[in-house]
């Protein structure tokens, strides 16, 4: 018997007055951290599939190869400025944010401590984006 997988098209959910995401990913990297090689496609693929099938209101693609560069600048700016000025999500609304890239732990005061990091990186310099905890505050 041969199963086949059928791909049912979801409907918007009306609980939520927008459907937000942050889609970012990162394949080409500078300062010597390794090239990855599906992460750009992986957030390419879902940015459309969020779009397209579950009628997502804004769905933000940042790669290596979009006109805006994953940079520290470029995401610290997206999280900390566009989003909560500009989008203003509300309580009513639904913010998905995906990150296909790298990531750090360091060791904090309060144990380790997850960190995101961009293209432009200096792991020697420790410039990375902020800890994974801080994008609660969005």
């Amino acid at each position: 018997m041969i199963q086949t997988n059928t791909l049912v098209k979801a409907q918007k959910i009306t609980s939520f007055k927008r459907s937000l995401a942050v889609v970012i990913g990162i394949n080409q990297y500078q300062n010597k951290i390794p090239k990855l090689q599906t992460a750009r496609r992986d957030a390419e693929v879902l940015a459309q599939i969020l779009a397209e099938e579950h009628q997502y209101d804004e769905v933000i693609l940042i790669t290596d190869e979009t006109e805006c560069k994953p940079t520290l600048k470029n995401l610290l700016t997206l999280l900390e400025e566009r989003l909560p000025k500009e989008i203003q999500p509300t309580k009513d609304d639904r913010l998905l944010f995906y990150f296909a890239g790298h990531g750090i732990a360091r060791d904090s005061d309060k144990g380790p401590a997850g960190y995101l990091v961009p293209q432009d990186a200096d792991l020697e310099k420790m410039k990375i984006c902020s800890p994974c905890r801080s994008c609660t505050n969005v």
